[in-house]
């Protein structure tokens, strides 16, 4: 009798859990329609776009990525936890977006490995990039050196060995010693004091400027540095004991970066013209942007894969939009304050930042020469409010070329667009709701600066 009763009641529970993993089936494998619906409310303060041909919304992509999302656990025969950017993206040409966990990378492609496509192997050729979703910084080094070119090197100035005339001896913590010529130099921080000063420093000024100690500031042409810094005020040689300066700013003119350029969690950035990765973990730099005196490190003393944040394979041709400036922003005349955008999770590396706009809002930026394309994930910040409309309509030269409405159902967006003229602009207005101070977030927004045909 006990036995039965046993068995009816595991008859009964089996039953129920069958019944229970069927209706979870049922809801996990229901697909969303993935349909974009069509919205063209009015547009604030624009003109009627008319016959104006717009570049039709793609749908939202099918893995979103957002705030905090860390890559999904790789399968099951991975067993290289050591490895690159357990946390991070790819992101291919044409422009996308992958989740996934970055395994390996050679002189030819990048191996990679997710729940969905298991092992990959993307073309070199293809890739923008690789970044982390939560890049990781640590400070080892309270000074720091960055170059015209956009290189940035931790570390302290060194006097093991004697200057080279026009020379700056700097010893970066795995680099060793580097004789960086002092026109190829932007700034130089010899504290974290000495980096808020840089910091907090006028923009636009023509000459050099020294920072001292005491708060004093200098301004002339920066002749020499070494344990003294010379410095011509107007036809008047100073010197200053370099232990008595906080910081330095020239004015040299910028240059664009060559080869593939790596970013590190130390906050190191740098030029290399290979990176390899092994399945240990590795890493193995070549290249020549800077004066080494004991030439690249060994892979044994190089930081391992898990200290990258980023590496852009093409820095020159694909550059993030957070360093520029908006050379305008406004809002309606209804309203007093227009807020200006917002650069999030700044570090060193552009490419990792994400920038916010709150509307409603026209921003307008001023491209780079050649510039050919732009490129983002847009989504829309507390979605989960369901009076969220926001329209963002992107403009080149006066002229839209692209708009979406983001809302509770409809929260994220892709764009990638051609762009050509001299002027990019944003307006976020309010939709549907008629609601105000809703926020979009641009993650990796992108311009390409090159010809087309060159990728």
């Amino acid at each position: 009798m006990c036995v039965v009763q046993s068995k009816s009641l595991l008859f009964k529970f089996a039953t129920t859990l069958i019944i229970v993993g069927l209706t979870t089936i049922s809801l996990l494998s229901t697909p969303s329609n993935g349909q974009v619906k069509e919205i063209a409310p009015p547009i604030v303060r624009m003109k009627d776009l008319g016959n104006t041909r717009l570049t039709p919304l793609e749908p939202a992509p099918e893995t979103t990525l957002r705030d905090g999302q860390l890559f999904p656990a790789p399968p099951s025969d991975f067993t290289n936890s050591k490895n690159t950017s357990g946390d991070g993206v790819i992101i291919t040409w044409p422009f996308k977006i992958h989740q996934t966990v970055v395994a390996e990378i050679t002189n030819t492609y990048i191996s990679t490995a997710n729940e969905s496509d298991g092992w990959t192997e993307h073309p070199l050729t293809d890739l923008i990039a690789l970044a982390r979703v939560n890049p990781r910084f640590v400070r080892r080094a309270t000074g720091h050196v960055s170059l015209v070119d956009g290189q940035r090197l931790p570390g302290e100035p060194s006097y093991s060995e004697p200057q080279e005339p026009g020379h700056f001896s700097w010893r970066h913590p795995w680099l060793g010693q580097i004789n960086i010529p002092i026109e190829r130099m932007t700034s130089v921080a010899l504290s974290y004091a000495g980096g808020l000063a840089l910091d907090a420093a006028k923009p636009n000024r023509d000459e050099d400027v020294v920072f001292l100690l005491n708060g004093d500031e200098v301004e002339g042409f920066i002749l020499e540095i070494g344990s003294n810094l010379q410095i011509d005020t107007d036809g008047n040689v100073l010197e200053f004991a370099l232990d008595q300066v906080s910081a330095i700013r020239m004015m040299p003119e910028v240059m664009a970066p060559k080869g593939k350029r790596v970013t590190f969690r130390d906050g190191t950035i740098i030029d290399v013209q290979e990176i390899r990765i092994g399945l240990d973990g590795y890493t193995r730099l070549s290249g020549d942007s800077l004066q080494l005196v004991d030439g690249m490190p060994s892979s044994s003393d190089l930081p391992r894969a898990i200290e990258i944040n980023s590496v852009s394979f093409d820095p020159a041709e694909f550059q993030s939009l957070t360093p520029l400036k908006p050379v305008s922003v406004a809002g309606p005349p209804t309203r007093f304050y227009a807020k200006p955008p917002r650069v999030i999770d700044q570090g060193p590396d552009p490419l990792l930042s994400r920038l916010e706009m709150q509307g409603p809002v026209h921003v307008t930026y001023k491209l780079p020469p050649n510039t050919s394309r732009f490129m983002s994930l847009l989504t829309l910040e507390d979605q989960t409010t369901p009076f969220a409309h926001l329209q963002v309509v992107v403009l080149v030269d006066g002229e839209p070329r692209w708009r979406t409405m983001l809302a509770q159902q409809q929260s994220q967006a892709m764009i990638d667009i051609p762009i050509e003229g001299e002027y990019l602009s944003f307006e976020l207005s309010e939709g549907n709701a008629s609601s105000t101070g809703d926020r979009v977030v641009f993650t990796y927004p992108m311009l390409r600066v090159n010809s087309p045909s060159t990728k």
